[in-house]
């Protein structure tokens, strides 16, 4: 599936490097890879993809921002702090500023115990419940303390984590895939669509 996946975009592999202990506030800027639960060494960078739907609910254009992989949109770079994730625009001197949407799992299904939700940033002012403060960034064993994972809190018991999934929705900008992230307890319901991966970030250059 993972190869379906890399074929059907035609995207290249990158390399991640650099980062520093588990972590809710960093003064570091962040991109984020896409890898699966086999091959860590097959990244695909993660990019905000704007969200053609925004004006059809109400909201304007620019609000919801999709988190995926696609060979078109902007690099996801993003700043943690308090368990909020800012996403970020780097000026020309390579310092980094807010852009406004932060971090945010918007629901989009519940079966049983097990739930599944797009990963989205959202501009907080128009919609509020974007301020998300659940994030946190932990260190990738035998990595040497470079990479970390971008993870978020549930509480005890609760299994969560995040697939990769291409998309058959808002496909007017060209093919694209996403990442989905997933709770459950006691026995998931897996979308067999979609590939088990992680989210490793590494500091923006």
């Amino acid at each position: 599936m993972f190869a379906l996946i890399a074929a059907a975009f035609g995207l290249l592999s990158t390399i991640a490097s650099a980062a520093p202990l588990s972590i809710n506030t960093t003064t570091e800027s962040y991109t984020f890879h896409v890898v699966t639960g086999t091959n860590k060494d097959s990244n695909f960078q993660l990019r905000l993809r704007d969200n053609q739907y925004d004006p059809a609910f109400g909201y304007p254009v620019g609000t919801f921002h999709y988190v995926g992989v696609d060979a078109n949109d902007t690099v996801l770079t993003a700043n943690l702090r308090d368990g909020l994730l800012y996403s970020q625009g780097q000026n020309a001197d390579g310092s980094f500023y807010d852009l406004g949407p932060t971090g945010y799992i918007n629901l989009q299904q519940t079966v049983g115990t097990s739930s599944s939700y797009l990963f989205s940033f959202v501009n907080a002012t128009i919609y509020p419940p974007a301020l998300d403060a659940g994030w946190l960034l932990s260190p990738v064993d035998g990595d040497g303390g470079d990479t970390y994972e971008l993870l978020y809190t549930e509480p005890e018991g609760v299994v969560n984590g995040w697939r990769w999934c291409i998309a058959d929705f808002d496909l007017d900008y060209g093919a694209w895939s996403y990442v989905e992230y997933f709770t459950y307890t006691g026995t998931p319901d897996y979308d067999s669509d979609c590939v088990p991966a992680q989210i490793l970030a590494t500091v923006a250059k």
